[in-house]
């Protein structure tokens, strides 16, 4: 049994790890400085106050009673070991707070025994040393579609199909503009990708659909100690790393296959010049003006050069045709829910999707009570 001493201790080395002051971790508690310094010398505190500090650091207060918490120093070198460039730490909280989303997830879909498609695709896979790393993305990206049981042709909301596989896409604010999106998954966890709402490329539609196939990627093929996979993405400028190479192409390959693109093309050829087809792909499968000009050349549908002249002339008129993706949804508005209940009244954007779909069906099937949903839809 934890005593509260040890419950203080493990509190304090948990702030510690995450390499912040006792201010910091009080504001992030919304807790004076002052309280937060005698509950880790005393460990004494109210439940409330427990419940705050465990959702500032990043852990459920359950298995911290438990003294089941992971080892705070591996957690965070994982989180610190996936960024390129020193982060502040409130972006290493947020990567923590997204693999404690997928633990809950986890947890709640095994009890309600919820199948996750998505265990059946990954395949971890070492980077090739044989070939390119966009050959090697397409081939991996057309054979995950091929066993996704999506169905063939364009698909018109790639967020709502991530969830029926067993995807959480969650939302959260990190802090530069220039990080796109992160991707978590762990044994007995559902996979998480959180989109950055600060991002330029996640506030674009189109973008943010090559965005959340580039994560998918990283969950499925991605897979470091442990089978853990923790990935964080960058805008373009930042990412010239393999695994971020060959996410690119494996993007294109799930979204729009080659075979699928090259069947289409024949039907519009002959009433179209290969310019235009260009413009008619970004419509037809959802893809940006720069993904459709880079996936064309791919699938031999325009010569190089002829793609570099229409990297010089990408406007589109998108807004006529881009609302038949995702919904229609714009910016970082989340999908709607499935599933309807008095404790979904309002969710936050960090479990918007599967995860309050989730919550919602234990819920309603008395797994869990009215409060504790609200407890963990009130990790932000």
């Amino acid at each position: 049994m934890t005593t509260s001493t040890e419950l203080g201790r493990r509190l304090a080395h948990l702030r510690e790890e995450f390499g912040i002051s006792t201010e910091r971790a009080a504001e992030w508690a919304s807790l004076p400085a002052e309280r937060v310094e005698s509950i880790e010398e005393t460990g004494q505190m109210e439940p409330w106050e427990l419940h705050r500090l465990c959702q500032a650091l990043a852990v459920n207060p359950g298995t911290i009673l438990q003294g089941l918490e992971r080892s705070p120093k591996r957690s965070i070198a994982r989180f610190r070991a996936a960024v390129v460039h020193a982060q502040p730490p409130v972006n290493l909280r947020l990567l923590a707070v997204g693999a404690e989303v997928g633990r809950i997830l986890g947890s709640l879909a095994k009890m309600m025994s919820i199948p996750l498609k998505v265990e059946h695709l990954r395949r971890p896979t070492a980077l090739s040393d044989t070939e390119p790393m966009w050959k090697q993305g397409y081939r991996l990206g057309e054979s995950a579609r091929s066993r996704s049981g999506l169905a063939q042709g364009p698909i018109a909301d790639l967020e709502k199909s991530l969830t029926t596989l067993g995807v959480h896409v969650g939302r959260v604010t990190f802090s530069s503009e220039d990080l796109d999106a992160a991707s978590l998954w762990e044994i007995g966890s559902v996979p998480v990708i959180l989109l950055n709402q600060a991002s330029p490329r996640v506030k674009y539609l189109l973008s943010r659909r090559a965005v959340l196939a580039h994560e998918l990627c990283h969950l499925l093929h991605d897979a470091g100690e442990a089978d853990l996979t923790t990935q964080v993405s960058w805008a373009e400028r930042e990412r010239d790393d393999s695994a971020e190479q060959r996410a690119r192409a494996f993007a294109s390959a799930f979204i729009a296959p080659r075979d699928s693109v090259s069947h289409w093309a024949r039907t519009v050829l002959g009433r179209t010049r290969s310019r235009d087809l260009v413009h008619s792909l970004a419509r037809h499968w959802g893809l940006s003006k720069d993904g459709a000009v880079w996936h064309a050349k791919n699938c031999k549908l325009v010569s190089a050069s002829m793609a570099e002249d229409l990297y010089q002339d990408r406007q589109v008129g998108e807004a006529r045709w881009m609302s038949r993706f995702e919904g229609g949804r714009v910016d970082d508005v989340s999908p709607a829910l499935d599933v309807r209940t008095d404790v979904l009244n309002q969710v936050p954007a960090l479990w918007a999707g599967l995860g309050a779909e989730i919550i919602g069906r234990a819920y309603e099937a008395g797994a869990i009570s009215a409060g504790r949903a609200r407890e963990i839809l009130d990790w932000h």
